[in-house]
């Protein structure tokens, strides 16, 4: 098969002596571009948004537990200077009840963190693991806090300790044209590689 110009061939594979099976996809030449689109407004949004995100984090210092590319977990005792919070569009908003704080707070990597809430209620939040009831028996407040407190102690951090789940995938077998359910491991670690970990598990800025 030679789509030319209009399509870049990405795979074939035969199915009998007679049918063969082909993906392609529209080649990048012929890709009709929005007239919607402003490269420069997107660049000068993102740019503006970390700008922001900096000047808190500069303000917060020591009081910063946990920061995203939109969101913020910080420690606040009587007599510290919060941030400003409002509903409108660009400022910092709270994102639990107003007379709900967080008591307790780990995070083992990007996007994985859990908190408990004064009011008993709990928030896990794990990237690329669906948290069902088999998974949450094993990815928890305690194991995360296990793992975070095992790599602060381990100063080598040549082994780290590992929390492995199981997950059922939906995966598309094109040689039999057939949806399948396969079992597929993921493991969980803790990633940290933004900063210099002390052994007092506080961090620094690389070459600070």
């Amino acid at each position: 098969m030679s789509g030319g110009f209009c399509y870049n061939q990405m795979g074939s594979f035969f199915i009998d002596d007679e049918t063969a099976c082909v993906s392609w996809k529209h080649a990048k030449e012929r890709y009709t571009l929005s007239g919607n689109t402003n490269i420069f407004i997107a660049c000068f949004t993102t740019a503006y948004a970390r700008l922001e995100l900096y000047e808190l984090l500069d303000s917060l210092q020591d009081q910063c537990l946990y920061h995203d590319t939109d969101s913020v977990i910080f420690m606040s005792h009587e007599g510290d200077q919060n941030p400003p919070l409002s509903d409108y569009l660009g400022n910092f908003t709270r994102e639990i009840l107003p007379d709900e704080h967080i008591t307790e707070f780990v995070s083992a990597s990007p996007k994985t963190y859990e908190y408990k809430l004064s009011g008993g209620k709990v928030c896990l939040k794990v990237k690329g693991i669906t948290l069902n009831v088999a998974n949450c028996e094993k990815v928890n407040f305690e194991s995360l806090k296990d793992l975070v407190l095992d790599y602060g102690a381990n100063h080598a951090r040549d082994i780290p300790k590992t929390i492995a789940v199981k997950l059922n995938s939906i995966a598309r077998n094109k040689q039999h044209w057939m949806i399948e359910t396969k079992i597929i491991k993921k493991t969980r670690k803790v990633v940290y590689d933004k900063r210099v970990l002390a052994e007092s598990i506080k961090s620094h800025p690389h070459g600070f």
